[in-house]
């Protein structure tokens, strides 16, 4: 949702080319009665300028008549995006804008003396990534002069996209009314268009800070592990500056840009550093404002990293063997207990960032199995303390030698398939609750994971002894996802039948 002040560049701009000539069969899907415009309408040919000019004079008539102009604006603007894979008939998109600006109230109600505003919604053809979409524009000044206020439009857009999913039988997001994932912005989506970058910034950053807070004992060595990563970091400061209360981190902009900076709760709303505070034990605040202060003054050149601590071979195996009793005595709780279950995805999306970054580098099928696990970890309480039950094992993952021993290679076997199995008992729980969606992403991911793993992008740096881990697990590549979705079974032990690729549908900017 967007505020304005021209009501005319906004209807110049949704019944114009667009940014990159991707506006095309505009039309009018709804609209305010008074403005006397019936579903349909069509104004994408050049002999319909001056009929678009005059629309632009009738949205903004009354508030001109008024002479008010709110400080805010008085433009509202919102695009509601369906994924690629998914389409409404304009009848079914007429009504959604219908019952969005009811919600807002910006329709007239006599019994509360509520006068109506101006308003139009147009759909376009699908977007440049394939999405089906409509764009709301409001003057938010009514007819007899007073100002239409839609408070907290996101959280009411939120609610009201979950009715308009289930109504209309859409794919449903889970979980957006208050804890969701932050949207990637276009401007993201453009420098990942344009070969600046592999996938959004947001996302990468997402993952080593994950990563990074696995493997940490504590604050300080957070931030150590922030800057061994290679990320700029900066912190934020309370009342007096005498303590850090928040964080942003960046990537090393390319060949003449700029780092984009985004503070925790753009990447993620666990990852706050309140919230993050709550996976380590209380660290003195001057020691934790030393560190950040370190980190801040030597953003500029990427620090020489401590040599791992010395493992031995048995780690892989203890580490499995781990996550096993883990997830077997997981597997004893009910799925109502959802603080539990919260708990034991973001721990899961720890450790997999942690593979990631020390195997994969690159968006690849453990990065997508992180981002689900982190999206399945999402709570709408606040965070309390929490119990670390994987951090040893994440501890081993960031620091323990790759090596070519028979028992290393046997222990990356074990640590895998184990992991594999947690992530389905997840599943399990998230398709119990009737969050089909969130299960089918990580179905997804995990499938890509078992039969992609050989072919994972080459790490920057690359350690020579990864193609020896590629080549240890190199039995996933046989079991097919059919096999994998066969509940109470071990999935190593199915053989590959042919199967099409299994992804995750792009969700549309809007939703």
């Amino acid at each position: 949702m967007k505020r304005g002040h021209s009501i005319g560049s906004l209807v110049g701009y949704l019944f114009g080319p667009g940014k990159a000539n991707e506006h095309r069969d505009q039309r009018i899907i709804a609209a305010d009665d008074v403005l006397d415009l019936a579903d349909g309408t069509r104004l994408d040919q050049p002999h319909h300028q001056e009929r678009i000019r005059r629309l632009s004079a009738d949205m903004d008539a009354l508030r001109r008549l008024a002479t008010v102009e709110p400080f805010r604006g008085w433009v509202w603007h919102c695009a509601i995006s369906l994924p690629p894979d998914e389409r409404l008939t304009d009848t079914q998109w007429a009504e959604a804008a219908r019952m969005v600006v009811q919600r807002l109230k910006f329709t007239d109600d006599p019994e509360q003396g509520r006068a109506a505003c101006r308003w139009i919604a147009v759909h376009h053809g699908p977007s440049k990534r394939g999405n089906d979409h409509i764009h709301l524009a409001v003057n938010l000044v009514r007819e007899d002069g007073t100002f239409a206020d839609p408070g907290r439009d996101k959280k009411a857009m939120a609610r009201i996209c979950g009715e308009l999913e289930r109504r209309f039988g859409l794919s449903v997001v889970e979980g957006r009314a208050s804890r969701g994932m932050p949207t990637i912005s276009r401007a993201e989506l453009a420098r990942v268009d344009s070969g600046q970058r592999d996938e959004p910034d947001r996302l990468t950053l997402a993952r080593h800070v994950r990563a990074a807070e696995a493997s940490a004992r504590n604050e300080v060595e957070f931030v150590s592990e922030l800057l061994a990563a290679g990320l700029l970091v900066q912190p934020r400061y309370g009342p007096g500056k005498a303590t850090v209360t928040g964080y942003s981190v960046a990537l090393p902009a390319p060949e003449g840009g700029k780092p984009v900076w985004f503070g925790g709760g753009k990447l993620a709303p666990d990852l706050t550093l309140p919230s993050l505070r709550t996976s380590w034990p209380a660290t003195d605040p001057r020691h934790a404002a030393d560190a950040w202060i370190a980190a801040h003054q030597r953003r500029s050149s990427r620090p020489a990293t401590a040599p791992p601590p010395r493992l031995p071979s048995s780690s892989w195996e203890a580490a499995a063997a781990q996550v096993t009793a883990f997830t077997q005595s997981l597997k004893q709780v009910p799925p109502t207990d959802v603080s539990t279950w919260t708990d034991a995805a973001r721990e899961a999306a720890g450790l997999y960032a942690v593979l990631w970054h020390r195997i994969e580098r690159g968006p690849g099928p453990l990065a997508v199995t992180a981002d689900g696990l982190a999206r399945a970890g999402q709570s709408r309480t606040r965070p309390t303390r929490r119990r670390r039950p994987l951090h040893s094992v994440a501890h081993t993952a960031r620091h323990a030698p790759i090596g070519r021993s028979e028992r290393s290679r046997n222990g990356w076997v074990q640590l895998i398939r184990a992991l594999i199995d947690l992530v389905f008992a997840i599943i399990d729980v998230l398709e119990a609750r009737a969050q089909q969606r969130h299960a089918a992403a990580l179905t997804a991911a995990s499938n890509a994971q078992l039969s992609q793993i050989q072919r994972l992008p080459s790490a920057p740096d690359p350690d020579p002894e990864l193609a020896e881990v590629r080549a240890a697990v190199s039995f996933l590549n046989d079991i097919s996802p059919q096999d994998l979705l066969r509940r109470g079974s071990n999935p190593s032990t199915h053989r590959r039948t042919p199967a099409p690729p299994s992804r995750e549908p792009d969700r549309g900017v809007g939703r």
